[in-house]
């Protein structure tokens, strides 16, 4: 009998972990059909033909989707009975999809926004095109639908930005002014199609795979008219903007303007952040990061031998041509080589089973930040790929800062590990880094985890020797004020009603930016609501998780075993890596028989035996004292 009762609990659990295999699966091939562009990005070419369906309804009718289907993961699926990694998968699908769901209460703020000074066809249309595998003349065919889609796409976008203007949750001006000027980069080329950027993939590589030249010829004219058909529905997108959007814009810079803005601000930081922090928490954490940070730069600029402040430090630094390099194609080379003699012979003394994923170092095509990281796709299709903005002189300093958070050992690696790791299914190695303007309405990008694991990085160069001189950690520490400023700013935005130039001085006053590039970045904030605070709270929780484990593990702390823990889970809620690291705790202590109170490790004892000897000699100075008074 007792046979007979294990073979059943075996039976449930197998049982349980295939059905659960089994929903994880429909919810995949729901997340592709939704979203078409997604599926291109990670190499599924089924719905290469179609877009994202931007209808109001559209919204309805995936609610009623994922509630049901959150039931039926729920009442068929036991997590107590699922071996522990699955556990977490179990916990990150419930986060996800509810992260949806609570997002839906808000579904006439940001998403009716879907175009702004960050985000739309006008922003990207040049690189649409790479994200289709042209791997045969069905494909062409299919994406010259897209194209004649995109048009399509932009009447339902002119619906929802009517819905944001009927319900007074528009933006700012400072988020959609620009983008009429921008629509008109599109538009130029009406009279010449087939230099159109979307039309390139048709004239370059068709041939190869279409060897009938009537095909080719019925194929690139559907293209050549699409994009015209294309063209026209942004011109009507361009007039509309001008005509009837930007005429009535919200008043404030923030979201406090807006119906329960103070609401929805709370709601987009929990879902940036995936955790529950108030926004009077986050400013105040700013100030004192910022104060903390600049501290720092003033001991370098002392040690410079420079007596002024850090921003006259910092404006000697770029009055000298010789601190930066102007040749876009020898800047390039710069991170390349830094790539090659500063990071790859170190990574492994921090790092264990270090996927083998390609990186690429390219020019960003646009004139944008100093850099963005594109994930490689998941079937090592395409390469993750680091675009440097070498389109501007670039400051030296600040190159080994922004190549660890980039690339290795920041989004290249981290993304690497994720796209690599068996034991994590395709949601959770694939994120869907697109419409953050439709936040908290979307399925999270736990932007905290994956933006505080960048900013953590720029530490981590410092123990793997990335900076070699005081300039190079000013320009890491020049990168750090920044963030934490941006703590401060945003709270300052949409909590307490701070006007663009209040935002732009508190910066100015704290970073080496100039005052035109920091207008850019406060509009940024004013566009994407809380998503600037990840950064410094992301990398502030993987420090203290970091100091816990080294303190808890009683000197057998392991970086390598750590990294692993926080970067082979792929994407996920604050709380549940905290909770895989206490497992990485428990698991050492149980490992070396470590005591039940870590005051009894001899790395502890001796710390408390110190820090208790300091405060006795505090204690008998303050009695001699006041006995002397």
């Amino acid at each position: 009998m007792f046979k007979s009762m294990i073979s059943w609990c075996c039976i449930i659990v197998v049982c349980n972990g295939h059905v659960f295999d089994i929903l994880l699966d429909e919810f995949w091939q729901w997340r592709m059909r939704n979203n078409p562009e997604f599926a291109s990005n990670v190499g599924n070419s089924n719905y290469t033909d179609l877009l994202e369906d931007y209808s109001i309804a559209a919204i309805d009718t995936r609610k009623e989707w994922l509630d049901n289907f959150l039931t039926k993961v729920q009442s068929s699926v036991q997590r107590n009975s699922l071996d522990a990694g699955e556990a977490i998968t179990y916990d990150v699908l419930v986060d996800t999809i509810q992260s949806w769901l609570d997002g839906y209460e808000w579904r006439y703020y940001g998403p009716m926004n879907p175009i702004n000074i960050l985000e739309g066809i006008q922003s990207n249309f040049g690189s649409r095109a790479g994200q289709v595998k042209f791997e045969s003349s069905e494909m062409f065919e299919k994406f010259a639908k897209r194209i004649k889609a995109y048009g399509d796409q932009i009447d339902q976008i002119i619906v929802r930005m009517n819905k944001s203007i009927e319900m007074g949750t528009t933006y700012h001006s400072v988020s959609i002014s620009s983008v009429p000027a921008d629509l008109d980069k599109m538009l130029a080329f009406e009279g010449n199609v087939t230099a159109f950027p979307m039309y390139e993939p048709f004239a370059s590589k068709l041939e190869e795979k279409e060897p009938n030249s009537t095909m080719r010829t019925m194929i690139k004219e559907e293209a050549a008219q699409n994009i015209r058909y294309l063209l026209g529905k942004v011109r009507t997108l361009k007039d509309f903007i001008n005509d009837r959007y930007i005429p009535n814009v919200r008043s404030t810079l923030g979201v406090l303007s807006l119906p329960r803005g103070k609401e929805y601000y709370r709601a987009c930081l929990k879902w940036q952040l995936s955790t529950d922090i108030t926004p009077q928490e986050i400013h105040d954490l700013g100030l004192e990061r910022v104060n903390i940070t600049y501290m720092e730069m003033e001991k370098l600029t002392r040690k410079a031998g420079f007596n002024g402040t850090v921003q006259e430090y910092f404006a000697q630094i770029k009055a000298d041509n010789t601190n930066f390099e102007e040749d876009p194609d020898r800047a390039l080379q710069m991170f390349k080589d830094m790539m090659k003699e500063r990071v790859e012979p170190v990574l492994h003394r921090f790092f264990e089973d270090i996927p083998d994923v390609p990186l690429v170092i390219e020019k960003m095509p646009n004139n944008g930040p100093l850099g963005i990281y594109k994930n490689g796709a998941p079937d090592g299709s395409r390469p993750g790929v680091f675009f440097a903005n070498v389109n501007k002189k670039v400051l030296k300093m600040e190159i080994p800062a922004l190549l660890a958070h980039e690339a290795d050992p920041g989004h290249h690696l981290q993304d690497a590990y994720a796209l690599t790791s068996p034991s994590i299914p395709i949601f959770r190695r694939a994120t869907d880094f697109s419409k953050y303007f439709g936040a908290p309405l979307h399925f999270p990008f736990y932007t905290a985890y994956s933006e505080g694991w960048g900013l953590y990085s720029e530490d981590l160069g410092e123990q793997m020797g990335m900076y070699h001189n005081d300039k190079d950690k000013m320009g890491k520490l020049s990168l750090e004020i920044f963030r934490a400023a941006r703590l401060v700013v945003d709270t300052g935005i949409h909590h307490m009603g701070w006007t663009r130039d209040q935002a732009v001085n508190y910066m100015l006053k704290y970073t080496a930016s100039s005052r035109a590039s920091l207008e850019r970045e406060v509009d940024r904030y004013s566009t994407w609501p809380g998503q600037a605070t990840s950064y410094m709270i992301g990398k502030l929780k993987v420090v203290e998780l970091r100091l816990n484990a080294t303190r808890e593990t009683c000197g057998h702390f392991d970086i390598k075993k750590f990294h692993s823990v926080i970067l082979k889970n792929g994407a996920m809620p604050l709380s549940i890596m905290e909770d895989l690291v206490n497992q990485y705790i428990r698991e050492t202590r149980e490992a070396h028989k470590l005591p039940v109170d870590t005051r009894d490790c001899p790395e502890v004892a001796a710390a408390h035996q110190q820090l208790s000897s300091v405060v006795m000699l505090i204690c008998s100075f303050f009695i001699v004292f006041i006995l002397n008074r």
